[in-house]
């Protein structure tokens, strides 16, 4: 039997390691270490080797990029098996202890051409420290609770040196709650996959009075991380818009729920794109395609889209909506949306514009001009035509403004009178013939 007791920096251990080609050279280590290892004899072709190994200030980092930060690394294995040979090796058990996750399980390393370590056990994340990575990447609170152990199985090819992006992993979560912009979720259990540079999952729970289904996948390991959504993708069913949900997502995509009137009933939301690029672990703006069915919606104006109807003359109680869909795009700071069909009586308007992430307003409302906004004497000459009304603001405080609007009826009564006006007259030029003599 053989002692080896070891205390370092763990600087000089993963160099160690990386020119011995059992780490990428890439990968870097911050801290203190302390081991030991014992090895001992079990018969002719086997081995036992016990690893005590204790990291205090660990800091794992790849190309700059922090892999692991945890205050104390704890791990203890035992291996018994044809250590010095390509055989099998069975990992009797072992155990890992770190801030972000603790592990516990047994495995084996398969011998053979390519080595193979397989690991099985139960693994608790530590997910109030993910809900805070997670708030400072996005920039929006996430919240996360729960501490139930979770059943895993992980695979990694033993090549030197060692790519952690081929490792493969699988286990059942469950989560007490999850919240983020108004969505609050219960009780969930949630597959995850780890493999091929990305981590994926599925996050399916009844939401206020409808269904969420979602499928996220996070891929690490592209050039610049991003979180994907599968295309065409049905996030909510059935969903009450008078929840948290409508301040907290659909009003960031549309003013119809919240800035510019109160919706009621149910809506569904299918997402054909999604994309959120996450360059130095820090958000963009996502790239999205959105359609929201309204076929079960009502809207009730608010006071933004009271004034400009009551100028018009229009009754904003018999406002409505027609049904099907709102269909928008995410792009380089803002949700542009196509225009949406209104009619109040027998009167048709639109509504169209854009809605910054930063929560301004940029629409207009295309109505056509009434005798009681300009008079009966105007109104004969912009009888038939349309005038857009600006809506700016924000989506907490939206603006519109008649200053605006007349403006707009000055111009439009200036080119309509201009068109009625018939040509000044002109005197026929005079005839050709011979000049008049004078005296």
């Amino acid at each position: 039997e053989a002692e080896i007791i070891t205390e370092g920096q763990a600087s000089a251990l993963a160099a160690l390691f990386a020119a011995a080609d059992l780490i990428p050279r890439d990968l870097t280590a911050k801290g203190t270490v302390r081991s030991l290892l014992t090895l001992a004899s079990t018969g002719e072709r086997s081995q036992r080797l016990d690893l005590d190994l204790h990291q205090d200030g660990a800091e794992w980092s790849r190309a700059g990029a922090k892999v692991l930060a945890s205050k104390q690394l704890q791990l203890n294995t035992t291996l018994d098996g044809d250590l010095r040979g390509d055989g099998n090796v069975t990992i009797a058990s072992f155990s890992l202890l770190t801030t972000p996750v603790r592990a516990e399980g047994k495995g084996e390393i398969r011998g053979g051409a390519l080595p193979m370590l397989e690991l099985g056990g139960v693994l608790t994340p530590n997910l109030g420290l993910l809900a805070e990575r997670m708030t400072a990447a996005v920039g929006q609170p996430v919240t996360l609770t729960g501490r139930n152990p979770a059943d895993f199985r992980m695979s990694l090819p033993l090549k030197a040196p060692l790519d952690l992006k081929q490792a493969t992993l699988t286990a059942n979560l469950h989560l007490d709650t999850v919240q983020f912009r108004g969505i609050l979720l219960r009780g969930l259990d949630v597959p995850v996959e780890l493999g091929k540079g990305r981590v994926g999952t599925v996050l399916e729970s009844e939401l206020y009075g409808g269904r969420l289904t979602l499928k996220p996948q996070w891929h690490f390991a592209a050039s610049i991380p991003e979180l994907r959504l599968p295309d065409t993708t049905r996030m909510f069913k059935g969903v009450d818009v008078q929840s948290p949900l409508g301040s907290g997502l659909l009003s960031r995509i549309h003013p119809l729920f919240g800035a510019l009137a109160r919706a009621e009933g149910s809506v569904d939301l299918d997402l054909e794109r999604f994309v959120w690029k996450f360059p130095k672990g820090k958000a963009r703006q996502p790239v999205f395609a959105a359609v929201i069915t309204i076929d079960e919606t009502l809207f009730h104006p608010a006071k933004t889209l009271v004034e400009p109807l009551i100028l018009f003359g229009l009754d904003p109680k018999a406002l409505r909506i027609e049904p099907g869909a709102i269909s928008c795009q995410g792009r380089d700071g803002r949700v542009t949306c196509e225009p949406v069909r209104l009619r109040c009586g027998d009167t048709r308007m639109t509504l169209q514009g854009a809605t910054g992430m930063d929560g301004s307003l940029d629409y207009r409302l295309r109505l056509p001009v009434t005798e009681q906004l300009v008079g009966k004497e105007r109104f004969a000459l912009l009888a038939g035509q349309a005038i857009e009304i600006p809506i700016t603001g924000t989506l907490n405080a939206p603006r519109f403004a008649p200053e605006a609007l007349k403006r707009s009826l000055a111009d439009q009564l200036k080119r309509a009178a201009g068109k009625r006006t018939p040509p000044a007259a002109t005197s026929p030029p005079a005839e050709a013939g011979p000049a008049a003599s004078t005296q």
